[in-house]
């Protein structure tokens, strides 16, 4: 038996790795009493407070006739994530509705009721209910959600936070204040239109791909923006410096309305904490997959990581492409239980997972005679030599020929011309003003100097 806490409560502003739709959920942590701090809570297994937590959901779920959202859980080593799916106006409601679940699961503990049947109504539970009721008066908004079923049904890109709610990106991004929202039927819809989105996820590479990505935009005329853990961007402009790798960053990005193509870094911590910032991408990139970041809201595994990067499919429809590492074992196999549509990215041209899926038809980039290749529909088209790209020091710095790899991939779904891949890979010298902190490689009074972020084992290596 074991004695719990709860570690946090948060929102789930978009789909997560526990749903595809938003919601609330707490996380449940195994914690040691204290010699003098005994009591019933310690005779009581993980099990039983799920068991009572649910049911005590379900009654005030049906207390406040909010009947359409389910419950679900995820188990982990000393731990549970519980939660329940809601409304984007009611998230609030639904953090306060699972916080008070376990209010009520700990009186039952405390007083040793935990049972299979049904709690007595209390005073307790009617105060709760009150309480909840009121919150979910105060936030709920017809306006909001009308207007985000309006865009659903016109394909609009809709966002929304605490103080704005937009519609399309870029120069056809409309956006209001929350609390005077239009009705659908007051939106001139001709006029919302949307820029081509990706999403680059991995444990490492990521912000040197978005960079990458930017400067294959700019080489084909267009201005790039891009969101990263060091700053948002905008063509030459940083519109703000921090880490905006959640789903913040890619708000703010996409409401600027000077881009004209959006790259979006996309972090394991923005995915956890709020899942995925946007419902809909043009292609998402994972780089790869390592250990980094473990024990972090239940993540305890490189298995658990994986699932957390894969939650970007969720923003792709069926025809657009999700591109993965095909040297990545765990990426292989993880891939092999969905059904997306693929585009692998591999340094070796005899990886059976590449062989097969061209024969099967599908879209690859590899390296063959040096040169980075492009295959679709058959046809084989040579880009650049992998010598050519800066950041590859001559082919040496294999982790940035794999990024070169997933870049051109993405360049490549996203319809940019071969010419303009190659001169974007080429032109970009990956030193301290095109990439700063990621393998910046110079030499001053006879000094070899290597400059790298390296955060976990897996960027060292």
């Amino acid at each position: 038996m074991s004695r719990f806490r709860c570690e946090n409560s948060r929102r789930l502003t978009g789909a997560n790795l526990y749903s595809i739709h938003p919601g609330a959920v707490l996380d449940l942590v195994e914690s040691e009493p204290s010699p003098d701090d005994a009591t019933d809570q310690d005779n009581i297994d993980l099990d039983s407070i799920i068991d009572s937590w649910t049911r005590h959901v379900h009654r005030l779920l049906y207390a406040l006739s909010w009947s359409a959202e389910s419950c679900f859980q995820r188990r982990y080593s000393g731990g549970v994530s519980l939660g329940i799916t809601a409304p984007v106006d009611c998230l609030y409601s639904a953090v306060a509705l699972i916080e008070s679940a376990l209010l009520l699961v700990a009186g039952e503990l405390k007083t040793g009721t935990i049972s299979g049947l049904e709690a007595p109504t209390s005073p307790v539970f009617e105060a709760l209910v009150l309480h909840l009721r009121k919150a979910l008066r105060e936030e709920t908004s017809p306006a909001l959600t009308a207007l985000q079923s309006a865009a659903a049904s016109h394909n609009a890109v809709f966002l929304c936070d605490d103080e704005l709610v937009s519609l399309g990106c870029g120069a056809g991004c409309r956006q209001w204040p929350l609390d005077h929202l239009p009705r659908p039927d007051q939106v001139h819809w001709d006029g919302i239109s949307c820029v081509p989105v990706a999403l680059i996820t991995g444990t490492n590479g990521k912000s040197t791909s978005v960079r990458l990505a930017a400067a294959i935009v700019r080489a084909a005329g267009l201005r790039a923006g891009l969101t990263s853990t060091d700053y948002i961007q905008v063509g030459d402009a940083i519109i703000e410096r921090g880490d905006f790798s959640g789903p913040g960053g890619a708000r703010t990005l996409l409401r600027n309305k000077e881009l004209d193509v959006a790259l979006l870094e996309v972090a394991r911590g923005g995915l956890l904490r709020r899942g995925l910032g946007v419902a809909d991408a043009d292609a998402a990139l994972i780089t790869n997959v390592a250990a980094d970041h473990l024990g972090d809201y239940g993540i305890h595994t490189v298995a658990e990581v994986m699932e957390v990067k894969f939650i970007v499919r969720h923003a792709l429809t069926p025809a657009k492409p999700l591109i993965l590492n095909a040297d990545d074992p765990g990426m292989v196999r993880y891939a092999l239980s969905l059904d997306q549509n693929i585009i692998w990215f591999t340094e070796d041209k005899d990886n059976p997972v590449l062989r097969r899926h061209i024969e099967d038809g599908g879209e690859a980039v590899t390296i063959d005679k040096q040169h980075i290749l492009h295959i679709r529909d058959g046809q084989r088209t040579a880009i650049v030599k992998v010598a050519e790209i800066p950041i590859t020091l001559n082919g040496m710095a294999r982790h940035n020929v794999q990024n070169a790899l997933g870049v051109t991939a993405l360049a490549c779904a996203l319809g940019m011309d071969c010419r303009y891949i190659k001169a974007g890979l080429t032109g970009f010298r990956g030193d301290v003003e095109d990439n700063p902190g990621r393998g910046n490689y110079l030499e001053a009074r006879g000094v070899k100097i290597l400059i790298d972020f390296a955060h976990n084992e897996h960027a060292m290596r």
